[in-house]
């Protein structure tokens, strides 16, 4: 029934405009009358614009506001283009005056466009069920980088966007991308293709990683790790103060664990430092060779001295035999 009275209005103006085209100058002073000037129509103007030079034009004329209004007495809708000077204006609208959606067809019949009464916004789809449905794809290309924005403010609004399945399975959706940057500002850092860049701490099965730039709740499996850090050369400088095996043993007896090296309980609490711990044991590592390297020396001292021994002991027996044979003559 709409788009049957849609088609006799529209019928009407023609006939309307055919009829004035053989009085082109015929004007009338009321100015409720229509108007036709060349071919093109006039309503409350005895001059209708048509200043892009259209071959045919209908201006609805007003000092303040007007419309234009398609009315089906049979469903109530009421559809209209309004320009307004002083309501909430000056602007110009196109919608509904009736309590029904407004829909843009491209095609016949074919709607491509919905804004509902309740203010959403549907493309490809006839209802609408946020704001802005959009059933298809969406090109972002504005020539530089797209940008979405999750507010107005002109301060710090710690606003979250969040990919959801739907409105009726609220669990979260994955994300595919080939660079991601994760930092207060995009100057930060230009990751490439492939590539993740963060400038605060990452969680790995945990929600808080505290002071950590990476913390991981489970196990980690690698082909290589580098860790950047101090080492122990210092254990080999002339002035360094190496232990005796005394104080070795005493601080053990204490202690219960090697100086310098954290006790069982402090890891169970604490977790160690890989390039740290790495550090400290090659410091025991290298106190432990000069411990060996010392060992070596006396081992060969005492090995002299042994040879020593051995050949006074036997100047002693040959000494031995020269004093029996003596004794022996006597």
């Amino acid at each position: 029934m709409r788009t049957k009275n849609i088609l006799v209005i529209t019928a009407t103006i023609v006939l309307w405009i055919a009829a004035w085209e053989t009085h082109a100058q015929h004007n009338y002073d009321n100015q409720n009358t229509l108007y036709s000037l060349n071919g093109d129509v006039g309503i409350g103007t005895t001059n209708p614009s048509n200043l892009q030079g259209w071959d045919r034009a209908l201006d609805v004329h007003a000092a303040y506001h007007a419309k234009l209004l398609v009315t089906g007495d049979h469903g109530g809708v009421m559809t209209g283009i309004f320009s307004h000077s002083t309501y909430l204006g000056p602007v110009g609208r196109v919608g509904t005056e009736s309590n029904h959606d407004l829909r843009l067809t491209a095609g016949y019949l074919q709607d491509q466009f919905t804004l509902t009464t309740y203010g959403n916004v549907g493309i490809g789809t006839t209802s609408p069920e946020q704001k802005l449905d959009v059933r298809g794809h969406l090109v972002l290309d504005p020539g530089t980088w797209p940008v979405l924005y999750t507010g107005t403010g002109s301060s710090e609004l710690n606003r979250y966007l969040q990919l959801i399945n739907s409105p009726n399975a609220a669990s979260a959706s994955g994300l595919k991308a080939g660079g991601v940057l994760v930092a207060d500002s995009y100057a930060y850092a230009n990751p490439g293709k492939n590539d993740l860049v963060v400038k605060g701490h990452v969680g790995i099965g945990t929600a808080d990683p505290g002071t950590w730039k990476l913390a991981v709740d489970g196990d980690i499996r690698a082909k290589e790790v580098v860790v950047e850090t101090g080492w122990s050369d210092f254990v080999f400088e002339p002035d360094y103060d190496l232990p005796s095996l005394k104080e070795v043993e005493a601080h053990i007896a204490q202690k219960g664990h090697l100086q310098d090296i954290p006790s069982a309980d402090e890891v169970a609490d604490k977790g160690i430092s890989l390039g740290q711990m790495d550090a400290k044991l090659l410091q025991k590592i290298e106190e432990l060779v000069l411990y060996t390297l010392a060992q070596e020396k006396r081992i060969e001292e005492l090995e002299k001295e042994n040879e020593s021994i051995k050949a006074l002991s036997g100047r002693l027996r040959s000494l031995e035999k020269f004093l029996l044979k003596a004794e022996e003559k006597d």
